[in-house]
């Protein structure tokens, strides 16, 4: 996947996200680089068996029992610690990047704390050299997400999709929530999770907070001059997410392409009202 290539097409109808996607640009080369590289040795083929002989219904993998290539891993936070952006952004980027040369557990702590969805072992880092716990978890996610990646996608090449998968608000691989909905031109529909990046179908008409099936409480907010986009929303627990409408979009899908350039869907659904189900956006903005 050529990243330069789909980051100048977004920005070619997204400019107001110039800083934000050229930033992020290049931190997903860097993440495509690492994820051809990863080495897990025998931990991924003992998780692939696992995964494959489990009967339960629920997630075939835990994303707190993730293997992780640590190596790559504290490689890529060191460089995405040198990535450069606006001014501001640079400043905190400086302050991360000495607190990684100055205590070498650090890096470890944060990948621990987005494996265990630990925010306390963010907000202890952070106390300790001022800086916001969502950044860390930033660096902590994007630093670990060519490894999560990675063993996701050997879980999902070893297993057929689950028919009660398409019942279920969560990731069948990892259990996480989504981030994304994305219907595809024959009209049926994906959830994208918002840890591993697995895909997998659910019923079109369906919550994945609260499981509502009411097609009179689930609608959907149009966006004005962007028609590959919708916020579905949930009238019965007053959550939304984002939804995608592949034909429409004027480039090829990236994940964290459109996490970066649909800040502005989130910023309408809270104002009128709505809650993110994923939570948090994993985006920094500086």
């Amino acid at each position: 996947m050529n990243i330069d290539r789909i980051s100048e097409s977004v920005l070619s109808v997204k400019p107001a996200y110039t800083d934000i996607i050229r930033f992020h640009a290049k931190i997903f080369r860097l993440q495509e680089d690492y994820k051809a590289k990863i080495d897990l040795g025998e931990m991924i083929e003992n998780e692939l068996t696992a995964a494959g002989n489990t009967t339960s219904d629920g997630p075939l993998l835990l994303r707190s029992a993730f293997p992780l290539d640590i190596s790559a891993s504290k490689s890529l936070l060191a460089e995405l610690c040198r990535i450069e952006g606006r001014e501001v952004m640079n400043e905190v980027v400086a302050v991360v990047r000495n607190a990684v040369n100055a205590d070498p557990a650090l890096p470890e702590k944060l990948f621990k704390g987005v494996l265990n969805d630990d925010r306390e072992i963010f907000e202890q880092a952070g106390a300790k050299i001022d800086v916001d716990l969502e950044i860390l978890e930033f660096y902590g996610r994007e630093s670990i997400e060519p490894s999560v990646v990675y063993v996701s996608e050997r879980i999902a090449e070893g297993r057929p999709e689950r028919d009660h998968d398409a019942l279920k608000g969560y990731c069948p691989i990892c259990g996480s929530l989504p981030s994304f909905a994305l219907i595809d031109d024959s009209g049926k529909r994906k959830l994208v999770c918002a840890f591993c990046k697995h895909q997998w179908p659910v019923n079109r008409i369906y919550c994945p907070w609260c499981e509502n099936t009411d097609q009179k409480t689930l609608k959907y907010l149009s966006i004005e001059q962007e028609e590959a986009y919708r916020i579905s929303v949930c009238e019965k627990c007053n959550h939304y997410i984002k939804t995608i409408m592949l034909d429409k979009l004027p480039y090829p899908f990236h994940i964290g392409m459109e996490m970066c350039g649909t800040l502005h869907l989130d910023m309408i659904s809270e104002k009128n009202g709505f809650l993110s189900i994923e939570g948090r956006s994993g985006t920094f903005t500086g």
